[in-house]
């Protein structure tokens, strides 16, 4: 099962941010935190868009826990499945490396690697993602 607490938020500045999402009447602390940005671009099938997450605060600051006044929230939604499994991902990929946000892999990435075979029913791509992403949570 996703940790619960895995949320994203969207602020009055217009950012969105996922992270592990705690609160109270006045403020929530992001721990954690990826900035979110969807990018649009062409492909041979048409427009697409990809989502990339980014460190949000941690290139200014060396703190991994961020306090955001309630005033400036707009919103706050838990993280699907996959977008858990995704953000899981990436930030186990920032903390153990010195990624720079440039190098994030996206979703397009993952789905240009399936779309590179030939078979679209070749399990071994598939198994490769899912050991990569490392989804060791049990879903029913």
């Amino acid at each position: 099962m996703t940790n619960p607490n895995i949320k994203i938020v969207k602020l009055s500045s217009g950012e969105s941010v996922i992270g592990i999402i705690t609160s109270d009447d006045f403020s929530i602390n992001i721990e954690s935190p990826l900035k979110m940005d969807l990018v649009t671009h062409m492909t041979p099938r048409g427009i697409a868009e990809s989502l990339n997450l980014t460190r949000w605060m941690q290139p200014f600051s060396e703190q991994k826990s961020f306090e955001v006044d309630m005033q400036q929230v707009v919103t706050i939604a838990s993280a699907s499945v996959g977008l858990s499994q995704y953000y899981k991902y990436v930030l186990k990929k920032v903390d153990n490396s010195d990624m720079l946000p440039e190098e994030n892999v996206s979703y397009e990435e993952v789905r240009h690697r399936i779309e590179a075979t030939d078979d679209p029913n070749n399990d071994e791509v598939f198994d490769e993602l899912l050991d990569e992403l490392d989804i060791s949570d049990t879903i029913h």
